[in-house]
């Protein structure tokens, strides 16, 4: 079954950025139920990490779909400061601590092999404090200044630059790179005939 959703941002929480997207020239959310989100978070191998999905009634799953987005809007209004180097808004952390503390998770020991790993799981009713975990993860990375958008113009996906030197600039190269580049030759050619 192939996925409407985009698994290009090389992190969970960009991954969650990109479920808005460009296609055809219009935009796109890919989260318009709390059922897209359930099947984001099941394709992204979070969903054992929710629990009691099954008691929400719907005026329930209504809110916890608002309040993802709202998340996810929080993490739009961040991304233009990381990309170019900037500094986050006060104001800005205060929003997501304000959330935080109001969407908690709790740690929950899971046997791995000889071993046990720990992580944070959540009540169906605070799925957004799986999503602000996310963020908080990609904003606190070693390296912010990795965090990128995708270079053509017409594209807002952003992505984790983990490329050994640096220098990806597309979400896609086999999409957005190749138009670009298609674009470029087309009007190199254009050009050349009018000369």
């Amino acid at each position: 079954m192939e996925s409407s959703f985009i698994w290009l941002g090389n992190h969970a929480a960009l991954d969650f950025m990109n479920t808005k997207l460009i296609r055809k020239g219009r935009l796109c959310d890919l989260l318009r139920s709390f059922e897209d989100v359930e099947a984001w978070l099941k394709e992204a191998g979070f969903l054992h990490r929710i629990e009691g999905l099954d008691e929400l009634n719907d005026s329930e799953k209504d809110a916890v779909h608002g309040e993802t987005l709202e998340v996810r809007s929080l993490l739009e209004r961040a991304l233009p400061h990381l990309t170019e180097g900037e500094r986050i808004e006060p104001a800005w952390t205060e929003e997501i601590n304000r959330l935080l503390r109001t969407r908690p998770g709790f740690i929950y020991l899971q046997p791995d092999g000889k071993s046990v790993r720990a992580e944070m799981h959540y009540p169906a009713r605070n799925i957004a404090g799986l999503f602000l975990e996310l963020a908080t993860g990609l904003l606190t990375a070693p390296d912010p200044g990795k965090i990128k958008k995708c270079s053509n113009t017409k594209c807002i996906l952003h992505f984790y630059d983990n490329s050994r030197n640096g220098s990806r600039r597309w979400c896609d190269v086999s999409q957005c790179g190749n138009r670009v580049k298609v674009n470029l030759h087309y009007h190199r050619k254009k050009a050349a005939k009018r000369d």
